[in-house]
């Protein structure tokens, strides 16, 4: 005789129906618990349905502002930003499960309330049309599947100073001043020339 048959013996046995049936109850969650066990869910379950290789937004690397820290200077009013990620996030820089999103931050430092100067796949951008000033930037990666985005670069500065026009202007007339005198050496050793054979003929 097995347990389950001994059991339902014992159960019908009981003089009152109320008891049967609340030792029935009993006998049931005592079976379903040594048939199936205990059932447990861990956040590893969770992280193993993710794709191998692909990494989770929330865990989204911090990339790298080529230029480093402090100010570079750009005197013709354009310059090309670029970027990377670190090697240590074993994540490729032209991974296609990923863009960047590069602003310029406004006068009082607010990245979202500043200028989208590039958002998408490459790793670097060329800025044009700028006045002089000071120019901020920050870089960070965005997840094309969810659109959740990373944390933001370190700053990068650039100071645009054109060159002044009085600068400028001198350095059209010192190419006007050498343009006039080639061109006058040009024209007096060709007279030169055409006097030398006028003298030979004769």
């Amino acid at each position: 005789m097995d347990f389950i048959t001994w059991a339902h013996d014992r159960i019908l046995a009981v003089p009152h129906s109320s008891m049967r049936a609340l030792c029935a109850v009993f006998l049931a969650a005592a079976l379903s618990g040594f048939t199936y066990g205990p059932v447990s869910f861990t956040t590893d379950d969770v992280r193993s349905s993710q794709p191998e290789g692909r990494q989770e937004a929330a865990d989204l690397p911090k990339p790298i502002l080529n230029g480093g820290a402090g100010e570079s200077l750009a005197r013709e009013g354009y310059y090309t930003i670029s970027w990377e990620l670190p090697e240590s996030t074993g994540l490729p820089s032209s991974d296609p499960s990923i863009e960047y999103q590069l602003f310029e931050e406004d006068s009082s430092g607010d990245l979202e309330a500043g200028v989208l100067s590039y958002e998408g796949p490459d790793l670097a951008t060329t800025v044009s049309g700028i006045e002089n000033g000071v120019y901020r930037y920050r870089v960070r990666v965005v997840d094309v599947a969810s659109g959740q985005k990373g944390p933001w670069s370190d700053e990068y500065r650039v100071r645009v100073r054109h060159h002044p026009l009085s600068r400028a202007f001198g350095f059209l007339v010192l190419g006007a001043v050498v343009f006039l005198a080639t061109l006058g050496v040009i024209l007096v050793g060709n007279r030169m020339e055409t006097r030398e054979r006028s003298a030979s003929l004769e």
